[in-house]
């Protein structure tokens, strides 16, 4: 079968009285068929039996690729007789008035007319015309528009994608300083696990030959024999002296720091209070431990009591294990319901970071426990306050460099005036940033149901705060 015919009636397709025209399923037929079949009542594709809802032809879509080809069948069997060429700003020569080249659509009929069609049938008081050239126009402005609308979103893409590549990148990098971080402490431990264990041998072999010595010195009641045992006795202490002296130089830092005896003491359920002194009052943190073993101190606070039975820390004691891992967290709740912890490391180098583990800590008074979220947008989420007591580095602490990319969890300062932050919730290219001094660890769940549109943001409260030693 011919392309340009009609598959009903085998009849080839012009532009007047047999126009192509497309059902929805998007076979083609003339339009004296489509009309025939419709009136009988047909509302079904008779190729592929597809139903449809069209009234008549003249509300099928025109398939204009066709009819071109068809009219320009027409006008190469008509060469000839018609000698004149067509411009290529029309489309071809009227039917009606064959002397004349199409020129204008009919956006009202839908149709392609002449000048004499434009003035005798389509009046522009009554019709809508366009010329072809403006029609060629329009629809390149559109194939532009089009264009640049596409080009858009592959620039969009291409943008997320670099900040995605960025972000992984990043986080590989992290990883392997962490991994190269963990071997070299793994090398330093088993080095020094190498030395324990030399040292403990040592230490059973002058156990023994201190035992030795007493059952010999035990055993004997004859003078001469006492006092030979005894010298002897003397020679080997002054040794273990020596050899004691050097296993505390060695590891008597380790054998007393004050974390293994917390954890043992709040593994086996035990209280532990640190107590500070702050502005000529008494504060205390109690210390505890989570499922992961990681031991909590809470914010410094006035305690109406406090277990005289509890062990009790100083905060200079703990203050150096604070600092060695710089974790901070905060417990977010909404009218009393706790939606979750959420664990920061913080870069304390910034002078941002060291105000925030000053804050989360309470240690010079003021703390954000009972701090209000105050905004939120897109990308992130803000807690403003202005409180000049809780500011540990002064005022005007500086913005830091600025940010090439945001990253989901970054904290960022949003005044160096005072101690207002956000935690960022999606990431973007941005100029506007500057200094992140922190990441979120874990939690991002908990702060992504905060900022979610289910809760008011000025209802999330922080209702706990604190740090995180950690024994390792």
């Amino acid at each position: 079968m011919d392309l340009l015919e009609c598959s009903i009636c085998s009849l080839n397709f012009n532009n007047s009285s047999r126009r192509p025209r497309n059902l929805p399923c998007g076979h083609c037929f003339c339009s004296p068929c489509l009309d025939r079949i419709i009136s009988k009542g047909s509302k079904t594709c008779p190729t592929c039996r597809q139903n449809h809802n069209a009234k008549d032809a003249a509300s099928l879509g025109i398939n204009f690729i066709l009819e071109d080809l068809a009219q320009k069948l027409i006008l190469s069997s008509c060469a000839p007789v018609v000698t004149t060429e067509v411009d290529d700003a029309t489309a071809g020569v009227c039917p009606k008035h064959i002397h004349n080249q199409l020129y204008f659509t009919c956006t009202t009929h839908n149709v392609k007319i002449c000048h004499s069609c434009a003035v005798l049938d389509h009046p522009s008081t009554s019709c809508k015309l366009i010329s072809f050239p403006e029609e060629i126009k329009l629809y390149k402005e559109n194939t532009l528009q089009e264009l640049k609308t596409k080009i858009k979103r592959v620039e969009d893409s291409l943008n997320s994608l670099t900040v995605y590549k960025k972000l992984s990148e990043n986080e590989i990098q992290r990883c392997k300083d962490r991994i190269k971080k963990l071997l070299s402490d793994i090398s330093k431990k088993e080095e020094k696990n190498k030395e324990t264990s030399g040292a403990i041998v040592a230490l059973i072999e002058r156990r023994t030959s201190l035992q030795s010595v007493t059952d010999e010195l035990n055993s004997t009641s004859c003078v001469q024999d006492i006092k030979r045992v005894s010298q002897s006795a003397r020679e080997i202490m002054s040794k273990e002296d020596s050899q004691i002296e050097n296993v505390e130089a060695t590891f008597g830092k380790d054998m007393k720091t004050p974390m293994e005896t917390m954890f043992n003491i709040l593994y086996k359920g035990d209280i532990i209070n640190v107590v500070s002194s702050i502005k000529g009052e008494t504060r205390a943190s109690q210390l505890y431990m989570d499922e992961e073993y990681r031991v909590h101190m809470g914010s410094l606070e006035k305690m109406k009591f406090m277990n005289p039975n509890a062990a009790k820390l100083s905060i200079d004691e703990v203050r150096p294990l604070i600092f060695t891992h710089n974790l901070a967290y905060i417990t977010l709740s909404v009218h009393e319901e706790v939606l979750g912890t959420v664990y920061f490391k913080i870069r304390h180098e910034v002078p941002h970071g060291r105000q925030f583990m000053t804050l989360v800590l309470g240690s010079q008074g003021s703390s954000f426990k009972g701090a209000k979220f105050s905004g939120r947008n897109s990308n992130s989420i803000t807690l403003t306050t202005s409180s000049k007591e809780a500011v540990t580095d002064g005022l005007g602490i500086g913005w830091g460099e600025k940010l090439e990319i945001i990253v989901s969890g970054m904290l960022i300062p949003m005044n160096d005036n005072d101690a207002s932050f956000s935690i960022v919730t999606k990431p973007l290219l941005t100029t506007k940033y500057h200094t992140c001094f922190g990441e979120v660890e874990s939690g991002m769940d908990v702060i992504l149901e905060a900022s979610s549109q289910q809760y008011n943001i000025n209802d999330v409260m922080i209702c706990k705060s604190g740090v995180i030693l950690e024994v390792s």
